[in-house]
């Protein structure tokens, strides 16, 4: 796998299978141009009576079985389990599984499967009020649990797996942070064999041991692992985090980016590998008085060279701007997504996408948005080696609320087509996760309080 992209948006599956038929609408989108795509197949589960799914997570395996992760909310209790469910690429749903931690509410933060076609779920279960615990399960391809590790920082405090990868020999890395006594929050990245077995575990801690933390893990071909987050400066907040790791566990690297005078906090939040560079996704301070964020994008040589940094502030300077996906081609464009915010109320989001050329001279900026305000946003982005790239998440319409939108563009921000999906009713949908191969696009996502799985051609 040359290319890891990670998204991160918890919330996921139940357990009993029951078909449903859902409605689906498909029209034209008016800004975001062109008519609408619809799926060649939809495939929807709905959880029992009361109970909600919320996306989520899609991972594709190398035997063509697809996975969804999320988190169900139990109608009786309002507590959210994690909730993993796998098709196949025909879209046959062969099974369902819920996992619970010991109290209280549990997120999914990612997924990933091996060649074999097991599945490795991460995230944080809760064991005592205001504490939780790092988490990582795995099933194999036929449903069955194989084990599960749990991990709780030396201060008891929060900790969660946040983002995990799968190298080519089946080892697993999964990435996050833990509160430790005496250094507040740290980083933690660890390597498991494929039985669970931890084969090295590695702490970040800055240099003022302040809270740091590591949001997102990609691997190269050699199977070395590079994490970005945060590492936390008084004099400079919170800085832009960078590490490498060898598959045998050394720290080759570490970059930090960031002001080096001003108070500002920067933050990586996606990743991604191809060839011989590394893409960051995040956002930084525009200025220190409004805290404003702007989107900023960074490119690096597998070595740790910083080859450029773009960062992308809002139309109006006092609004947000963020990037949280990232995807790079085969000749080296850099694709950037994720949100901006289009007035003072909080939920008005637009959609936003940037491509950067190899160089980084800035490309096509594009904007989506529905009809009304409300929360259009992006959940995932991909971009191909070809150059392309596709996107899902949510527009917003008066009629209808938020909707299920996927998007499928050339680098040079020429559209392709774009899907606009939606259940009968005034009903949140939305798409979370997205998949292409050479024949199809796969797309993962929420609809009518259940879960959608989409399939497109490319």
């Amino acid at each position: 796998m040359a290319e890891v992209s990670h998204r991160r948006w918890p919330r996921l599956l139940v357990v009993a299978a029951v078909a449903l038929l859902v409605a689906l609408a498909f029209a034209a989108e008016a800004q975001a141009g062109g008519s609408s795509t619809p799926p060649l197949w939809t495939r929807h589960w709905t959880p029992p009576s009361g109970d909600r799914f919320d996306g989520g997570h899609l991972a594709r395996a190398a035997t063509g079985d697809l996975y969804v992760g999320g988190v169900i909310t139990r109608g009786g209790s309002g507590q959210t389990d994690w909730l993993v469910a796998r098709y196949t690429s025909a879209g046959v749903r062969k099974w369902v599984h819920a996992f619970a931690g010991p109290s209280g509410d549990d997120d999914l933060n990612a997924i990933a499967a091996d060649a074999r076609g097991n599945v490795i779920a991460v995230g944080v279960v809760q064991t005592a009020a205001h504490d939780t615990d790092w988490m990582v399960v795995k099933w194999s391809r036929a449903g069955k649990r194989l084990w599960k590790k749990q991990v709780d920082g030396t201060a008891h405090g929060s900790d969660g797996a946040v983002d995990v990868v799968v190298a080519s020999n089946g080892s697993i890395y999964v990435t996050g942070s833990v509160r430790r006594t005496g250094t507040s929050d740290d980083g933690l990245t660890v390597k498991y064999s494929p039985g669970g077995h931890v084969l090295w575990s590695k702490h970040y801690d800055g240099a003022e041991h302040g809270s740091d933390g590591l949001i997102a893990i990609a691997r190269d071909a050699k199977d070395r692992v590079y994490v970005t987050g945060y590492d936390h400066a008084a004099a400079r907040a919170d800085d832009c985090l960078l590490v490498r790791y060898s598959a045998g566990g050394h720290r080759d690297w570490v970059r930090r980016w960031g002001d080096p005078v001003a108070l500002k906090n920067d933050m990586g939040y996606d990743v991604v590998v191809r060839g011989s560079s590394v893409a960051v996704a995040g956002w930084t301070d525009a200025d220190p008085v409004s805290w404003a964020r702007s989107g900023l994008a960074l490119k690096y040589t597998t070595a740790g060279t910083l080859r450029w940094e773009r960062r992308c502030a809002n139309d109006d300077p006092t609004r947000d701007a963020e990037w949280e996906f990232v995807g790079i081609d085969g000749k080296g464009r850099v694709a950037v997504g994720g949100s901006v915010v289009l007035s003072a109320a909080p939920s008005d989001y637009a959609w936003s996408t940037t491509v950067y050329s190899s160089d980084g001279a800035i490309g096509p900026v594009l904007k989506r948005s529905g009809d009304t305000v409300g929360g259009n946003r992006m959940f995932d982005l991909w971009m191909t080696a070809a150059g392309r790239v596709y996107e899902t998440g949510r527009l917003s319409f008066a009629a209808s609320g938020q909707d299920l939108y996927v998007l499928a563009l050339r680098y040079d921000g020429a559209q392709l087509w774009n899907s606009y999906v939606r259940t009968a009713g005034y009903a949140p949908d939305y798409g979370f996760g997205i998949v292409p191969t050479s024949k199809a696009v796969y797309v993962g996502g929420t609809m009518n309080r259940g879960l959608v799985v989409l399939k497109y051609r490319p």
